[in-house]
């Protein structure tokens, strides 16, 4: 015999109710199924216990309910039906002309309820006479025991599934946390700290166990509090803020800039804690700093040179330039300002002399995106630019090309008049 405590632990529990119910019906076959309910579903059977297959196809013809109120096709229709209306149910065979004889067998159909709902179904059969509402009358006591012994399986059996669920919850927050590049606390409403992980004590030097029990807000300095992760700085309906930079305090003294983001945990509408994820950004705000600087010392540089320059990328699409060469290639801000590199260039083919040249020489340069060269281009209204050009290389791999001009008009006008001075003195040296 298997005792109570057994049995809220085991299978078994489904077998000896099935075993018991035959033995009290005198019934030949049936089964034991757990009555499952989804939200907006039509409830489900899930069998846990059944005897020999007295279920075959043969079976599997019209029934007629007790009372001659209705008629189920099917018996897995029959059984449904008590499932949904919690009420037993005894269906007698119907002789029709398509199936004269034998008969199929009657079924009984048995709900096992806890309160207003039904937790289980017990489906029995056979050639008994005894299914009857006397029958079901008696056998209350038994299902209600049966009842309170199959929900208490199932509430055990929830319980073990929802600590499960919770330790496998709690691991895998560890095991995230634990092995967080950022930081990750748990602050209560008042900024004390109930959890810090071990990545604290790398990026703050701050062991875990150190900060456990201390305000975080301590840690920044005042005038931060009003940007930082107060009390205030987190929704007070639940939903994320957004990044927040403060300074926090290293437990060697310095101080750390950190970017962090506060989410309520909430217990129904009240806020119970705060989840805290942060990163260190004081080298990254450094860097940034530093290239700021960087790009305005070349911007002034670029701005303050004679010279007109244009920076393109492989593609030939045009990435920088200065001012002084959308002056000296007289280019007009429209062109510039809605980015089209090809009415720029359509412009500036225009002004020249030999455009198929300014072209050609383009073309091979890009097809060599290593190579150099300088020549000299030619205006329609007389003018002359110094043509030069380079790759523009980022970790030494050629990623655009700089091109610079310079007027160089004077320049040409000068040296032709030399020329043009010196073949005069050299022809009046010869009168």
């Amino acid at each position: 015999e298997v005792s109570g405590p057994t049995l809220f632990l085991t299978p078994l529990l489904f077998d000896e109710i099935l075993a018991h119910v035959l033995q009290l019906t005198e019934s030949e076959y049936g089964f034991v199924a757990e009555i499952v309910e989804n939200a907006g579903d039509t409830p489900f059977l899930r069998t846990r216990a059944i005897t020999h297959n007295g279920w075959s196809e043969d079976r599997v013809t019209p029934y007629e309910v007790a009372g001659g109120d209705g008629h189920h096709r099917c018996l897995a229709a029959l059984f449904i039906a008590v499932a949904q209306s919690g009420e037993p149910l005894i269906a007698r065979s119907v002789v029709s002309p398509q199936r004269p004889a034998p008969s199929p067998p009657t079924v009984l159909g048995l709900p096992l309820r806890r309160g207003d709902r039904a937790v289980a179904l017990i489906g029995i059969g056979g050639h008994s006479e005894r299914y009857n509402a006397a029958l079901v009358s008696d056998l209350q006591p038994f299902l209600q025991t049966c009842a309170t012994l199959i929900d208490g399986h199932r509430s055990e059996r929830t319980q073990r599934e929802t600590k499960a669920h919770l330790r496998r919850s709690e691991e895998q927050f560890r095991s995230v946390t634990e092995n967080a590049l950022d930081l990750v606390s748990i602050l209560r409403r008042d900024g004390t700290v109930e959890y810090a992980s071990p990545s604290h004590e790398r990026i703050l030097g701050s062991p875990p166990a150190e900060l456990v029990g201390q305000n975080l807000f301590s840690f920044i300095p005042p005038e931060d509090l009003p940007r930082g992760l107060t009390e205030d700085a987190v929704d007070p309906a639940g939903g994320d803020r957004p990044f927040l930079e403060f300074r926090f305090r290293h437990h060697d003294g310095s101080w750390r800039v950190l970017e962090g983001i506060g989410k309520s945990i909430r217990d129904g509408a009240n806020a119970t804690a705060i989840v805290v994820n942060a990163r260190d950004v004081t080298e990254r705000n450094a860097a940034a700093a530093e290239l700021k600087g960087a790009l305005s010392l070349l911007s002034a540089t670029l701005e303050s040179t004679a010279d007109a320059l244009l920076v393109v990328d492989r593609q030939n699409r045009i990435v920088s330039f200065n001012q002084k060469f959308l002056e000296m290639w007289r280019i007009p801000d429209s062109a510039i300002a809605v980015g089209d590199d090809a009415e720029v260039l359509s412009f500036t083919l225009s002004q020249i002399k030999n455009p198929a040249g300014f072209r050609q020489w383009q073309w091979e340069l890009q097809a060599h995106p290593d190579a150099e060269g300088c020549d000299l281009v030619e205006f329609c209204d007389g003018q002359i630019f110094e043509r030069y050009s380079q790759p523009q290389r980022v970790a030494g791999v050629s990623v655009g090309r700089v091109w610079s001009f310079r007027d160089v008009t004077e320049r040409k006008r000068a040296e032709e008049t030399q020329k043009l001075e010196a073949h005069i003195a050299a022809a009046l040296a010869r009168v």
